[in-house]
């Protein structure tokens, strides 16, 4: 049985070379039996060159679910954090997020507040979900961005366009945003400042699609990711 991870990797470079594993608390209080096997766990730190502040999403049933998860931070004794807000690059807290069955899906996390220091976890409820029609461990859609004249381009640099390639057999769809990173202290994760959409694409089975990218993502981006979302929601 193969599960996979999702990539964590970015684009821009990060003193953080700690990694810092928590497990969260979990609580299903509605949606199918999929959404009650759900396992989280959060990532304060990921290393050099990865992602910090990840929530790591692991679904061991067949079916995909689209989970709506409650977030709240709580520090090393697990106390709540009163003040700090936590908000979601790919929309985990607004169903927004598929977690396809026998995979790994993750979502990134940024705090704001007065004592976003204190956060060392978080504690996850589901509170609703839904099942999907996905493929099963499906691979990751592949990014590449282009310039005007259709040439390959870095994707921490100005680009025009984002072709989308779908290695799986079976049809996907993905949300792709742009994300903007602070650049803190060594001893600090790094938080995204800023999550700039891109757009949304259904993919046919070992098929590719390319999407014009707009606004502040054609700028360039410390990570440009795609996502797993419900083929219903393109």
């Amino acid at each position: 049985m193969i599960f996979r991870h999702p990539a964590l990797r970015i684009l821009v470079p990060i003193a953080t070379v700690v990694v810092a594993v928590a497990y969260v608390l979990v609580e299903a209080l509605s949606g199918s039996d999929a959404s009650r096997r759900l396992t989280f766990t959060y990532h304060q730190h990921n290393g050099s060159g990865m992602m910090d502040q990840t929530l790591e999403i692991f679904n061991p049933a067949l079916s995909a679910v689209v989970p709506t998860l409650e977030i709240v931070p709580v520090d090393s004794s697990g106390a709540v954090v009163a003040g700090v807000r936590v908000s979601t690059a790919y929309g985990s807290d607004k169903g927004r997020l598929l977690a396809p069955g026998r995979a790994y899906s993750l979502d990134v996390l940024a705090f704001a507040g007065d004592d976003v220091s204190r956060v060392a976890d978080v504690r996850v409820t589901v509170r609703a979900s839904a099942k999907a029609e996905f493929p099963v461990t499906p691979l990751d859609v592949e990014v590449q961005t282009f310039d005007v004249a259709g040439e390959q381009t870095s994707k921490v640099g100005p680009f025009w366009s984002v072709e989308l390639t779908n290695p799986n057999p079976e049809k996907v769809a993905v949300g792709v945003v742009c994300i903007l990173w602070d650049q803190p202290l060594s001893s600090q994760p790094q938080q995204a400042l800023a999550v700039l959409p891109v757009g949304v694409a259904a993919i046919a089975g070992e098929g590719s699609t390319t999407m014009r990218a707009d606004g502040e993502a054609a700028d360039g981006c410390g990570s440009l990711k795609a996502y797993f979302i419900p083929l219903d929601q393109v």
